[in-house]
C-alpha cells in the first residue's frame, strides 16, 4: 500500500502544492486517496513529524526510524538522506 502512496505523490508532483507547513501540505496531497488511514500517535506526532535538529526550534529532533516528515531541510541537511536505504542521517 506505501508504494501506492508514494507513486501517488511523484506521478503528480508537478501539480501538487508546495508552499506552506509541510505537514499540512502533505495531508493535501494524500487526501485524494481512498482507504487510507492516519493514526494519530500523540502530542507532536510521537516525533514523527518534527524539525530538523540543526536549529533552534523547539520541535527540533534527532532522526530516527519512527520519523515520517522532518521540516526545515535544506539542501546541505539534504545530504543525510540516502536515497537507496530511504533513511535520513541527522
Amino acid at each position: 500500500f506505501g508504494r501506492r502512496v508514494i507513486r501517488h505523490v511523484a506521478q503528480n508532483a508537478g501539480q501538487l502544492k508546495l508552499r506552506g507547513a509541510a505537514d499540512v501540505i502533505l495531508g493535501f496531497w494524500l487526501a485524494g486517496l481512498e482507504d487510507l488511514d492516519w493514526v494519530d500517535v500523540g502530542t507532536l506526532g510521537g516525533r514523527r513529524f518534527h524539525d530538523h535538529p540543526g536549529g533552534t526550534s523547539m520541535f527540533a529532533a534527532e532522526c530516527t526510524d519512527a520519523s515520517i516528515l522532518i521540516h526545515r531541510l535544506n539542501e546541505a541537511r539534504w545530504r543525510g538522506f540516502d536515497n537507496q536505504t530511504c533513511k535520513m542521517t541527522c
